[in-house]
């Protein structure tokens, strides 16, 4: 079991190389304890909070993914195995890129909503939502690989990241320019190297390659429209109505309709991920009314 905890421990361990840094380097570099305690606060109470919830949903789909995978590797299905592979990466994505696109492009107004009283912290995550596609990949890869029995490779992908976490933050929180906002960045340099080392062993162990087009570009095609439209139905909302809550919570409707809407008419959601998800099939019969599958 020690392999499996630590495969998937790499969140808690960004948390921990924090907790053991950020505020002794922020207090090293002129910050007071109190100002240093409190960009702690924005980093682990705010950024932390909201960027991971999204990745809750794609572990959800690994964890759910790695039964079957496990069955149709000791059946020895390869297409199978391969094709149930791609599709769990593809939903992952398919959930965390508009969702770290969104958390990226509405920060600011997300946190001013949720921390009226206290809305400092909104950089961090424009900053920072990035890292959860990283960490959406590495969970994706380590459950997948987890299923095909080779439970050590997550955990020499969880060594690296941290690694890079400790580094990174020596160097990036010693600027004063860039203070609290280093943890940020190191946070996303661990996760892309975890999970980059983990989708390339996968690729080598079992010859599946990464469908770039379909788990990735369609995503961010799809996310950039949405961004777009997000953007501009907030300052349109805002300005009539003068709230940023309803016109945050008017955009995040709109931002997930129309990613919806152009990622089946780009074909990045096909019927296969519709049926992976609940009530998929009354959504799959509203799409052919619509002519949208």
């Amino acid at each position: 079991a020690w392999p499996i905890i630590a495969g998937t421990a790499v969140f808690s361990i960004t948390n921990l190389i924090d907790m053991g840094m950020a505020v002794r380097i922020l207090q090293q570099i002129g910050f007071s304890e109190a100002n240093a305690k409190a960009l702690y606060g924005q980093l682990s109470g705010k950024y932390v909070t909201l960027t991971t919830l999204p990745v809750t949903i794609s572990t959800a789909v690994a964890t759910a993914a790695l039964p079957s995978i496990a069955a149709s590797v000791k059946l020895k299905e390869r297409k199978q195995v391969r094709r149930k592979m791609a599709l769990t990466y593809r939903i992952s994505m398919i959930i965390s890129v508009p969702a770290a696109v969104g958390i990226s492009a509405l920060g600011p107004q997300i946190i001013h909503m949720l921390f009226p009283s206290a809305s400092d912290g909104g950089t961090l995550l424009t900053v920072g939502g990035v890292s959860i596609i990283f960490l959406a990949l590495c969970q994706t890869s380590t459950g997948i690989l987890q299923g095909i029995g080779h439970i050590k490779v997550p955990v020499v992908g969880a060594i690296l990241g941290a690694i890079t976490k400790v580094i990174l933050n020596v160097v990036l929180i010693r600027i004063p320019s860039i203070n609290v906002l280093g943890a940020v960045l190191s946070t996303t340099g661990c996760y892309l190297v975890a999970g980059v080392f983990d989708v390339i062993m996968l690729s080598r162990l079992t010859g599946t390659k990464f469908d770039i087009m379909g788990s990735f570009l369609k995503p961010i095609i799809g996310s950039a429209a949405m961004a777009a439209a997000t953007l501009g139905s907030y300052h349109v909302f805002y300005q009539l109505l003068q709230s940023n809550t309803i016109a945050t919570l008017i955009a995040i409707c709109i931002a997930i309709a129309v990613y919806g809407l152009v990622m089946l008419l780009i074909k990045g959601i096909v019927e296969e991920d519709l049926q992976t998800v609940p009530g998929g099939g009354k959504l799959i019969r509203v799409c052919r009314r619509l002519h949208l599958l």
